[in-house]
C-alpha cells in the first residue's frame, strides 16, 4: 500500500500498481483522512494518463473532522491498438479545498497484452504458364493487438506441386500497423502438354514470441501447360484447312487492322499509329493529313505528331506488287493544349523542427494549381486537396524534407525544411512543483517536490549551483533572485530529459530619500523653528 503522511490529511491508495486488460476496467481504492479539527473538502485528480483512460465517479469529497473516508477511481483503457501493452506511472493528486494543500500520490498502470492478428492475400487467383512461370502475390499481414510481433511467413499447397518464396522471411510489425510482403509462386513441374491445373495456396503469418498468435489466408494458381491436348488437336486441323484454303485461294492484300492508342489529343503530342495487313502484303502505305509514310511493312506501328489542331484523317492502304487495297480509315481530334497555371507551394512546415526518435511531426501545407505532391526523401505522396499529414521520423540526424509540386503538365516547383532527430530518453518526469513562483527577503524559500521514473540519475540545477537528488523527493531552498530551476533526469544511456519552472523574486521597494525629488529637482531644506 502506498499512503501519503500528512500534517493536515493523508492519502492512502489500496496498490500502487493497477493490472487491466485492454477494454477492461479496474478500480482502484483510496482513503483519505482528514486530520484536522474541522471538517473539509478535498478534491481529485490525476495526471499522467489520458483524460480517457480514467475516471473519477466523484471528483470532491468532504471529509469529516478526524473521520476517514474511503473512494474509488476507475482506470479503463479502451481496447484499441493504441493502448499499448506495459506500465503508465501516474500520480493521484489530492488537493484540499480550504487550505490549497496539495499531496500526491505515486501508482502505475499496467495494461496487458492482447492478440489479434489478420492475414489476407492478394490477389486471390494467380496463373501460371509456360511463358509466365512465376505469379505474384502480395501478403499483408495486420497487428490488431496491442503488442509488438515479430512473425515468421509461411506459405505451401496441399498437393506440394509449387514453390512458394517470400521476399522477407520475418517481419516485426507493432500494434495498430500492418506490412505486405511481396510472395512469387511457382510450380515445381512444368508440362508442356497437359490440362490446366487449380492449386489451392495456404499463407500463414506466426508470432515466433507467442505461437498462438498466427493467422491464415488462402489463394488460387492455375496452372496452365503451354498448350492442352484437346487445343492440340484443333490446333492442327485447323492449321490443315487454313493452310489448305490460303494456298489454293490466292487473295489480294488487304488492311486487315488500323488503330491509334489515342482518339483525342493536344497540339504537340504524338499517337502511335498500329497496323497489321494479310500475309500476302509486300508493304504499306499510310498517309496521315499532309505527311506520307511508304514502304512500311505489313506489320508493325510509329509515331505521328500532327503539326495543326482539328480532325486529322489517317488512311493506310496494302501493297503486294502493282496491286492495292482499299484504304482503312481513322480519325484523331488534336485539341489546342489548355493553358495550365504553374504549380504554387503557398505554405509549407513541420512542427516540431527538433522531435525525439519515433515520434510524429505533424507537415502542414498549402498548395495551388497542383495536382500531385511528393515529400521526399521518404518518396510520400501528399493529397494536394488536403493541407496536413503525420509522418514519424525512421533516422536519427537531420533530415531534409523537399516537397515537390506538379501540375497536370508536369512543372514542379519545390521546397525544403530541416528536421532534427534526436534520441529520446527513457527516462520520464512524473511530477515537478516548485511553490511558491515568487518570493521576497521576508520568506525566501521555496518548496521543490519532483518525481521521475526509470531514471538512473537527478539533478537539479538552480543559478550556478547542480545538486544531485534521489528519484523523487522533496526539499527546500532559499532564493535572493529571480531563479530558473532545472529539473534534469538521466536513463542508463545517459540521454536526459528536462524539466524548468520559474521563480520570482521581489525586491523591496527602496526607502524615501532627502537628495532630491522624484522629478530630479534638488529638495529645499530648511530648520524648523521651536
Amino acid at each position: 500500500m502506498l499512503e501519503s503522511d500528512l500534517m493536515s490529511f493523508a492519502v492512502r491508495m489500496a496498490s500502487d500498481v493497477a493490472v487491466v486488460e485492454a477494454g477492461a476496467t479496474v478500480p482502484v481504492g483510496i482513503e483519505i483522512t482528514n486530520r484536522g479539527e474541522e471538517g473539509d473538502t478535498y478534491e481529485l485528480q490525476i495526471e499522467g494518463l489520458d483524460p480517457e483512460w480514467a475516471a473519477i465517479p466523484v471528483p470532491s469529497i468532504s471529509v469529516g473532522a478526524r473521520e476517514t473516508y474511503p473512494e474509488k477511481i476507475f482506470l479503463k483503457p479502451p481496447r484499441l491498438s493504441e493502448s499499448k501493452a506495459g506500465t503508465y506511472p501516474f500520480v493521484l493528486s489530492v488537493r484540499s479545498l480550504s487550505t490549497g494543500e496539495v499531496r500526491p500520490t505515486q501508482a502505475v498502470l499496467e495494461i496487458k497484452p492482447y492478440h489479434h492478428v489478420s492475414v489476407d492475400v492478394s490477389p486471390k487467383k494467380g496463373s501460371i504458364s509456360a511463358m509466365n512461370r512465376e505469379a505474384p502475390f502480395q501478403v499483408t499481414v495486420m497487428n490488431l493487438g496491442n503488442s509488438e510481433h515479430t512473425f515468421q511467413m509461411f506459405a505451401n499447397d496441399l498437393e506440394d506441386e509449387c514453390a512458394c518464396e517470400f521476399e522477407q522471411d520475418k517481419v516485426t510489425i507493432g500494434p495498430g500497423q500492418q506490412k505486405t510482403v511481396e510472395m512469387a509462386v511457382s510450380a515445381k513441374r512444368r508440362p508442356l502438354l497437359a490440362n490446366p491445373r487449380l492449386h489451392l495456396i495456404s499463407c500463414s503469418a506466426r508470432s515466433t514470441t507467442a505461437p498462438t498468435v498466427a493467422g491464415t489466408a488462402q489463394a488460387q494458381l492455375e496452372q496452365k501447360a503451354l498448350i492442352t491436348p484437346g487445343a492440340l488437336i484443333f490446333s492442327v486441323i485447323l492449321l490443315a484447312i487454313i493452310s489448305a484454303w490460303y494456298w489454293s485461294m490466292p487473295r489480294p492484300p488487304q488492311m486487315e487492322r488500323l488503330s491509334v492508342d489515342l482518339q483525342e489529343i493536344e497540339l504537340g503530342q504524338a499517337v502511335t499509329l498500329s497496323w497489321r495487313a494479310s500475309p500476302n502484303a509486300k508493304s504499306v502505305r499510310i498517309v496521315a493529313g499532309d505527311q506520307t509514310f511508304d514502304n512500311l511493312d505489313p506489320s508493325g506501328s510509329r509515331q505521328f505528331t500532327p503539326e495543326e489542331a482539328g480532325t486529322i484523317q489517317i488512311s493506310a492502304s496494302a501493297i503486294a506488287g502493282e496491286r492495292r487495297s482499299n484504304a482503312m480509315t481513322v480519325a484523331v481530334t488534336v485539341k489546342e493544349p489548355p493553358v495550365v497555371p504553374l504549380p504554387r507551394i503557398v505554405s509549407f512546415e513541420i512542427t516540431p523542427s527538433k522531435v525525439n526518435l519515433g515520434e510524429t511531426v505533424l507537415v502542414k501545407y498549402k498548395l495551388e494549381h497542383a495536382t500531385k505532391a511528393t515529400l521526399w526523401p521518404t518518396a510520400l505522396t501528399l493529397d494536394p486537396g488536403v493541407t496536413e499529414r503525420e509522418l514519424t521520423p525512421s533516422s536519427l540526424g537531420t533530415i531534409n524534407y523537399r516537397l515537390v509540386a506538379e501540375n497536370s503538365q508536369g512543372k514542379r516547383v519545390e521546397q525544403a525544411i530541416k528536421v532534427v532527430v534526436v534520441k529520446g530518453s527513457a527516462a520520464k518526469i512524473a511530477l515537478f512543483r516548485v511553490e511558491p513562483t515568487t518570493v521576497d527577503e521576508t520568506n525566501p524559500n521555496v518548496r521543490i517536490t519532483w518525481q521521475t521514473v526509470d531514471a538512473a540519475a537527478v539533478e537539479i540545477k538552480y543559478g550556478e549551483q547542480t545538486e544531485r537528488v534521489e528519484a523523487s523527493g522533496t526539499i527546500e531552498i532559499p532564493v535572493m533572485k529571480s531563479t530558473t530551476f532545472t529539473l534534469i533526469a538521466y536513463d542508463a544511456d545517459g540521454v536526459t530529459i528536462t524539466k524548468k519552472a520559474e521563480v520570482t523574486f521581489k525586491a523591496p521597494e527602496p526607502p524615501p530619500t532627502d537628495e532630491g525629488t522624484t522629478d530630479g529637482a534638488p529638495k529645499t531644506t530648511g530648520g524648523t523653528g521651536n
